[in-house]
């Protein structure tokens, strides 16, 4: 299925989520928040653990960054119970809008490896003036 659509940026590369992920994060046990990892691409890896009280429904995010440039390249999702949930890959790195960011976005399950949802960019465009109510609920209820 080829579906074309506009969506918020924050679709494109996920950094909300970490970002929003860290300050509600703890240091992982041992009290280490940064682990490094050492992969082919020489990747370094953030765990970011919710705090007790944190309004989250995920346990941790382990997400790899691109030790190139520290693009976002892949975050694991696991629940309370410490379970991979899904992981999201983030692949062909490439121009979108001016900057260097990856144009396909892979959701994959992990009950299900061979399913997955995937998200290509095209184009992107940043700082775009929208009209004050795009977001609201009532225009997202519509």
């Amino acid at each position: 299925m080829n579906r074309s659509f506009l969506c918020a940026s924050f679709l494109l590369a996920a950094s909300w989520l970490l970002l929003s992920a860290a300050a509600t994060a703890q240091p992982a046990d041992p009290p280490l928040d940064v682990l490094m990892r050492a992969t082919d691409d020489a990747m370094r890896g953030d765990s970011c653990i919710p705090l007790p009280d944190a309004p989250v429904v995920w346990g941790a995010i382990d997400a790899r960054f691109r030790a190139r440039d520290m693009l976002l390249d892949q975050a694991e999702y696991f629940d309370e119970r410490d379970r991979l949930v899904r992981t999201i890959r983030y692949e062909d790195f490439g121009p979108l809008g001016g900057r260097t960011l990856p144009r396909r976005m892979r959701v994959i399950p992990a009950d299900d490896a061979d399913e997955f949802t995937e998200i290509v960019y095209e184009e992107h465009a940043f700082n775009v003036d929208l009209p004050p109510g795009t977001f609201s609920l009532r225009s997202l209820r519509q």
